[in-house]
């Protein structure tokens, strides 16, 4: 899931964000943080599950 949303993310950028438009600059900024956000939740649980076995 994360890898697609990198993978979104990296088109988004190397289309330069569509040209003039805003739109795309904030999707690239939501689908960034989300991806962020989703990598950090997973080291937590694979750290919580590491520490309890």
């Amino acid at each position: 899931m994360v890898i697609g949303l990198l993978s979104i993310n990296a088109l988004l950028a190397a289309t330069k964000f569509g040209g003039e438009g805003g739109g795309l600059r904030t999707a690239h900024a939501l689908i960034g943080s989300t991806a962020m956000v989703l990598l950090v939740a997973h080291a937590a649980f694979g750290l919580q599950l590491g520490l309890s076995i």
